[in-house]
């Protein structure tokens, strides 16, 4: 019973943790696109239970993908009618995030492929070689279909990076994110690990990928007013005009790992949509979300 309670009070913590921070920052700016649930001892009962839960489904998962990591989890079939999909998890996280909603596609029929990175001691630069290649190797399979690319969290902004190369637009059929802090998460200044710094807000390749994708106020780029800087990156955001993709967010307005909740609004020219309140790793094995991202796939062939 010890033990049990031991392995238990991290994950109690993190439900507090998760629920302090995001209540402070839904009540003192909320954010119009995602509203925050009423603010009641049912909701926040509800909010901690799912948080620390989210947590601990992560860490079992994690667990999962690390045992099965000299095995593929999903291999495409080639003979499929559908665009083949790849899925990109978010920091700290394996292809064990996939266990549910990875198995959930290819069971709707669509070859699935994960591409997995290491969160603390790989670069930016490889991460992103690793997801070209990974994404070459898709198109080398299924030649005559264009993949659709799912991501989570980190994930997201991974394939946004990828696709600031203006012909890498074409070579995909779509874009569908879960719980992307687009904007960058706070959270990430206090987290451990090379990738995730790539998140927080006053990252600099972040800040630029922004100018390029949003009418962005200076304060929310964390620069200075009239700075050489920001005349800089709007000058080269101009020179790379935004390709048409289908793109679409997923976000939760209950989302503890990224706050204040307006940090999950995605670029201009993507559609936003406002899922059933369920915790950030939850997004990966709630039924109404795998629901909602194969409707948002079948949109897209």
């Amino acid at each position: 019973m010890t033990f049990l309670c031991i392995l238990i009070v991290p994950f109690v913590l993190s439900g507090v943790v998760g629920s302090l921070f995001y209540w402070y920052e839904a009540l003192n700016d909320p954010c119009p696109e995602i509203p925050p649930p009423p603010f009641t001892v049912r909701t926040c009962l509800v909010f901690f239970v799912g948080a620390a839960v989210g947590h601990l489904a992560a860490v079992v998962l994690r667990l999962v993908g690390l045992a099965i990591a000299r095995t593929r989890m999903f291999t495409p079939h080639r003979e499929s009618c559908f665009p083949p999909v790849l899925l990109i998890h978010g920091v700290y996280h394996n292809d064990g995030a996939w266990l549910y909603l990875g198995n959930k596609l290819k069971n709707a029929g669509y070859p699935v492929l994960s591409y997995s990175y290491g969160s603390f001691f790989t670069s930016f630069e490889e991460v992103m070689a690793g997801l070209d290649e990974c994404i070459r190797g898709l198109e080398d399979a299924f030649p005559q279909k264009k993949p659709i690319v799912v991501a989570h969290s980190l994930g997201g902004v991974l394939i946004r990076h990828w696709l600031q190369e203006s012909e890498n637009s074409q070579r995909l059929t779509g874009v569908i994110t879960l719980g992307t802090p687009h904007r960058g998460s706070r959270m990430a200044t206090l987290a451990l690990g090379r990738i995730v710094k790539e998140i927080a807000p006053h990252c600099p390749r972040l800040i630029r990928l922004n100018a390029e994708a949003y009418a962005s106020s200076d304060e929310e780029l964390g620069l200075q007013k009239g700075s050489p800087e920001k005349v800089s990156l709007i000058n080269s955001a101009q020179d790379k005009p935004w390709q048409p993709l289908p793109c679409t967010a997923l976000c939760s307005p209950t989302d503890e790992a990224v706050v204040p909740a307006c940090l999950l609004v995605p670029p201009t020219g993507w559609k936003l949509c406002v899922t059933a309140p369920v915790s950030h790793f939850s997004l990966l094995v709630s039924p109404q979300i795998a629901k909602a991202v194969l409707q948002e796939m079948r949109t897209l062939h």
